[in-house]
Parts: structure tokens; sequence; C-alpha cells
């Protein structure tokens, strides 16, 4: 993933670019500005030169070799006080044609604006639920970040690993087993039916079982929208069927969060 580092490589290109321009000017014969060396300051306050650390970092990070040596041996000659025009062309010339070739090996995956928050927040309004159940923090993430990079069927299977820890957890507080391998109908008959049975005599008694039947009306929403009768997912979902299952499973943690 390009991530953080898209933003590093505009700016240090545009500076190479400004750099390029420079040189293109103080070399030609007709002009006045025309130079042999450069001043040891010519370029060292430039914005350019001061991006080169975290392309230094960048460079590190996706393993571009082939640019961080030429990197290196243009800062190098860069430090001089005088560096000649035509080595620092030449080293210019050498930094641009290597980052340009390694670039083109790295496969750059673009996340658009819309879906950027799914991958750089992903737990977020997921953490009440969380808190009270952090095992589903992993899945929670998973889905959430495959759903950004437009994997909607890989989603929806960490979804169906929260749903698990959700209904296992509501199960537990109702007294009854829920064997996964149900299918939602079953799941939900035997929700209800427990809590129909639930006392209801004091006010308190009335509360608590008004409070685990919106978490059963939240889980029939998520049955409604997980398209397939059994709990498991069913063999493909689009995103739009994805983002609906995202925002039923997030509803369906959030009021479980407050009654387990």
């Amino acid at each position: 993933m390009l991530e953080k580092f898209g933003k590093i490589f505009y700016q240090f290109g545009t500076g190479l670019g400004f750099f390029d321009r420079l040189l293109w000017i103080a070399q030609k014969p007709d002009e006045a500005l025309q130079l042999s060396r450069l001043p040891g300051s010519f370029f060292t306050n430039t914005a350019a030169m001061k991006l080169v650390p975290d392309m230094e970092r960048t460079c590190q990070a996706l393993g571009m070799a082939m640019t961080l040596a030429s990197l290196e041996r243009f800062k190098d000659i860069m430090s001089k006080d005088e560096p000649a025009i035509e080595a620092v062309d030449k080293r210019l010339r050498d930094l641009m044609l290597r980052m340009g070739d390694e670039v083109k090996e790295e496969l750059f995956l673009h996340v658009p604006k819309v879906m950027a928050q799914h991958y750089n927040q992903p737990l977020r309004d997921w953490e009440d639920a969380i808190a009270r159940l952090p095992k589903a923090e992993m899945d929670v993430r998973e889905a959430e970040q495959c759903f950004a990079l437009s994997r909607p069927t890989a989603s929806v299977f960490h979804l169906m690993r929260i749903m698990e820890i959700g209904v296992q957890e509501f199960g537990s507080k109702l007294g009854v087993s829920l064997p996964m391998e149900k299918n939602w109908q079953n799941i939900l008959d035997e929700i209800n039916k427990a809590i129909k049975a639930l006392p209801q005599t004091t006010l308190v008694e009335k509360r608590t079982r008004d409070d685990y039947a919106g978490v059963a009306a939240h889980l029939f929403n998520v049955k409604t929208a997980w398209r397939n009768n059994v709990m498991h997912p069913k063999s493909s979902y689009s995103m739009d069927e994805t983002a609906d299952l995202i925002n039923h499973v997030k509803s369906f943690m959030k009021y479980l969060e407050q009654v387990i």
C-alpha cells in the first residue's frame, strides 16, 4: 500500500523537477545566469532537500535499495561547498531514473477518499463493543480494511467471525446454546423463546427483557442483510451488500455491548 508515502513521493518528485529546471537555466549558454559551479546554499534549504530524510525512510520501507543508494550519492554531492553543475546534474538524473525504474516494479493500490476512513480508522464506532469483547478487535479491523480495499466477500468472512463472538455471548447471557451451524431462523427462535421465558414481574425485569428483545431485533436485521439462510456467508457479496451488513453488524454489537 502506498498509504502515507504518496505525499512524500509527490513532494520530492516536484522538488527534483525544480532542481532540474534550475540546472537547465544555469547551463544555458545564452543566459547571464550560466554557472559551472553552484554555491553550497543553492539547494540546501529548498523544500525538496528537507524531504530527504522522509524519502530515505520511504525507500527503506518499500525496499527500494537502488533509489536509496542513488539518493545517498545525491546527498553527498549536494553536501559539498561548491558542487560542480555537471556532477549535480549527473546525480540528479541518476536519482530520477532509479526512482522511476523501481517504482515501476511496485504495485500501489488506490483507496478512494470515501473509503479511506474504513482503512485508516477501522475501529471507529466499534470502540465500546471492542472494549467489552476485545477478542473481536482483529476481525473488526480486517472487516473494515478488506471493505476499503474492495474485497467485500473477505470482509463478510470477518463479519461472520464477529457475529460468532456476539451471538455466543448473547446465548451465554440468556443461558442457551447457539451452535453456529444452525441456520438463522433456528438461532432467532431459540433466542426469542428464551427472552419470552424471562421473568417480568419487576420494572427492572421488564426493562431487561425489553433490552434483550432489542438485541434480538438487531440480530434479525443482520439475518436479513446476511442474505443467506445459514450463519455462514454465501459464496460472494457485492460492495453494497457488504456496506449494509457492516452497518447492521455494528449496530448489533453496539446494542449487545449494553446488555452483556
